[in-house]
């Protein structure tokens, strides 16, 4: 039985690997924005309730503990995939209005108040014909 790892170099591995998670993250973020974006109710911005952190609401604990983590870690990816990748701003925002971190409510409000990325929301909701979300 041959070693594969005799025959494909390390840095093969690496480069496909980066490759593969290159494209799934850019077609995650250019397609999964807008829907999210159409998903957002239109007070999103000016209502507390929407950015406040998430209570147990009657899970168990480790379920509760394990929903949270997995949260935490999409909203983590969103950030760095934003950060990355040259749809930033709405991504970021995206990946800090589903963490549950001290802070993140004025963040989102700071980034959607940019006027190019309010614009860019504003054509999504446009497009989707739903009424305009609210200015933070």
């Amino acid at each position: 039985m041959t070693d594969i790892a005799g025959t494909v170099s390390a840095k093969t591995i690496f480069f496909w690997a980066s490759v593969i998670i290159t494209i799934v993250g850019w077609v995650l973020i250019l397609f999964g924005t807008p829907v999210a974006v159409r998903r957002m109710p239109a007070d999103f911005f000016t209502n507390p309730a929407y950015l406040a952190p998430k209570g147990r609401g009657g899970r168990p604990w480790p379920l509760f503990i394990a929903l949270m983590a997995l949260r935490n870690l999409a909203g983590v990816a969103l950030v760095i995939l934003g950060t990355v990748f040259l749809q930033g701003f709405i991504a970021v925002m995206m990946g800090l209005a589903i963490m549950d971190i001290p802070g993140k409510a004025a963040g989102v409000r700071r980034i959607a108040s940019i006027p190019f990325v309010w614009r860019i929301l504003s054509r999504i909701r446009e497009r989707a014909a739903l009424p305009p979300l609210e200015h933070p």
